[in-house]
């Protein structure tokens, strides 16, 4: 986990590890960093700072987004969390953001399912 948080401070959009076997039948992790071109050499040299790499490999790569908005919702006073929106041929399609779920789970005392499912519910009625 500090690697990937020293990746995402670099500049990296988003990180993937899975372990996989090398030469040889040795045990190791891949990773692949998605990276805007101009964070690139920001993200490998603190690949290399960070991890027992030796070696980087790069290939540039097409991505598709869908338009996204965001906004907040109340769930109590002083608790809040962002919506995330995006539009998609099959219409909206909604997600509340993982750490605010969190932090209003601890806040409210309740789980966060339940508490992810109050901020959908709230914000399905704000479309």
């Amino acid at each position: 986990e500090p690697l990937r948080e020293a990746l995402f401070a670099s500049g990296a959009i988003d990180c993937a590890i899975w372990p996989t076997h090398g030469k040889k039948g040795r045990v190791g992790m891949r990773m692949e960093v998605l990276v805007a071109p101009a964070d690139v050499a920001e993200v490998v040299d603190t690949l290399f700072a960070n991890s027992t790499t030796a070696g980087v490999r790069r290939w540039p790569a097409v991505r598709n987004t869908l338009v996204r908005r965001e906004f907040r919702v109340e769930l109590e006073d002083d608790c809040g969390v962002v919506v995330k929106v995006w539009d998609g041929p099959g219409g909206q399609r909604l997600k509340p953001e993982y750490d605010d779920v969190m932090r209003a789970s601890a806040q409210l005392k309740r789980p966060p399912l339940e508490v992810a499912r109050m901020a959908e519910r709230l914000a399905e009625s704000r479309l």
